[in-house]
Protein backbone atom coordinates (compact mmCIF):
# COMPACT_ATOMS: atom_id res chain seq x y z
CA UNK A 1 0.00 0.00 0.00
CA UNK A 2 1.51 3.25 -0.76
CA UNK A 3 0.89 7.14 0.82
CA UNK A 4 -2.27 7.91 -0.19
CA UNK A 5 -4.11 11.75 0.85
CA UNK A 6 -7.85 11.76 1.69
CA UNK A 7 -9.47 15.32 2.29
CA UNK A 8 -10.57 15.83 5.80
CA UNK A 9 -14.57 16.67 6.90
CA UNK A 10 -15.71 17.93 9.96
CA UNK A 11 -16.62 14.42 11.25
CA UNK A 12 -12.76 13.68 11.42
CA UNK A 13 -11.81 16.75 13.85
CA UNK A 14 -10.68 14.18 16.81
CA UNK A 15 -7.84 12.82 14.13
CA UNK A 16 -6.67 15.97 13.07
CA UNK A 17 -6.71 18.10 16.46
CA UNK A 18 -4.20 16.02 18.20
CA UNK A 19 -1.64 16.44 15.10
CA UNK A 20 -2.43 20.29 14.88
CA UNK A 21 -1.69 20.32 18.88
CA UNK A 22 1.43 18.44 18.16
CA UNK A 23 2.19 20.82 15.03
CA UNK A 24 1.44 23.30 17.14
CA UNK A 25 3.64 22.29 20.37
CA UNK A 26 6.67 21.54 18.22
CA UNK A 27 6.76 24.87 16.88
CA UNK A 28 6.05 26.67 19.88
CA UNK A 29 3.08 28.07 19.36
CA UNK A 30 0.75 29.46 22.00
CA UNK A 31 -2.89 29.12 21.44
CA UNK A 32 -5.86 27.55 23.52
CA UNK A 33 -7.45 23.97 23.09
CA UNK A 34 -10.60 25.65 22.50
CA UNK A 35 -8.88 28.51 19.69
CA UNK A 36 -7.46 25.72 17.73
CA UNK A 37 -10.56 23.40 17.63
CA UNK A 38 -12.87 26.20 16.43
CA UNK A 39 -9.37 27.14 14.18
CA UNK A 40 -9.78 23.41 12.82
CA UNK A 41 -13.62 23.51 13.02
CA UNK A 42 -14.04 26.04 10.46
CA UNK A 43 -11.10 24.71 8.18
CA UNK A 44 -12.79 21.28 7.94
CA UNK A 45 -16.49 22.99 7.56
CA UNK A 46 -15.68 25.65 4.81
CA UNK A 47 -13.64 24.73 1.81
CA UNK A 48 -13.84 28.35 0.33
CA UNK A 49 -11.20 28.92 3.56
CA UNK A 50 -8.92 25.71 2.22
CA UNK A 51 -8.67 22.49 3.64
CA UNK A 52 -7.03 19.70 5.33
CA UNK A 53 -5.75 16.29 3.90
CA UNK A 54 -4.96 13.11 6.19
CA UNK A 55 -1.55 11.52 5.17
CA UNK A 56 -1.44 8.04 5.60
CA UNK A 57 0.93 5.42 4.70
CA UNK A 58 0.40 1.93 4.86
CA UNK A 59 -2.62 2.85 6.21
CA UNK A 60 -1.24 4.42 9.71
CA UNK A 61 -2.22 7.75 9.87
CA UNK A 62 0.97 9.76 10.00
CA UNK A 63 0.62 13.79 9.18
CA UNK A 64 -1.86 16.28 7.86
CA UNK A 65 -1.31 18.88 5.52
CA UNK A 66 -3.47 22.03 5.53
CA UNK A 67 -4.27 25.28 3.28
CA UNK A 68 -5.57 28.26 4.33
CA UNK A 69 -6.42 30.41 1.10
CA UNK A 70 -6.89 34.40 2.00
CA UNK A 71 -7.34 37.35 -0.15
CA UNK A 72 -7.35 40.92 0.08
CA UNK A 73 -8.86 42.89 -2.55
CA UNK A 74 -7.15 46.60 -2.33
CA UNK A 75 -9.25 49.33 -4.39
CA UNK A 76 -6.58 51.73 -6.71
Amino acid sequence: MATELQLASGSQLTLVLPLVEAFHEFEGLTITAAERRAAVQTLLSDRSLGGIWLIYDQGNLVGYIALCIGYIAVAT
